[in-house]
């Protein structure tokens, strides 16, 4: 079984790049939390890493993750 995460990002008054959309297919277990409109992206990359997931794509705006479990 495979899991992917797709976040799309964009830029706050900040500057800080927060999720604009996301999209799951299978499980994004334990990151639910991190994973939402307007949250900041940093937090739901270290969770996806930590959790076993792996970078696939990476553009200005999108990145891709993937786990297989």
């Amino acid at each position: 079984m495979t899991d992917v995460v797709v976040l799309r990002l964009r830029r706050n008054a900040a500057h800080r790049k927060i999720i604009s959309a996301f999209r799951a297919i299978g499980s994004t277990a334990p990151c639910q939390h991190a994973l939402g409109l307007g949250k900041p992206l940093l937090p739901a990359v270290r969770c996806l890493t930590n959790s076993g997931f792996r970078v696939a794509f990476a553009e200005r705006d999108v990145l891709v993750f993937i786990r297989r479990r």
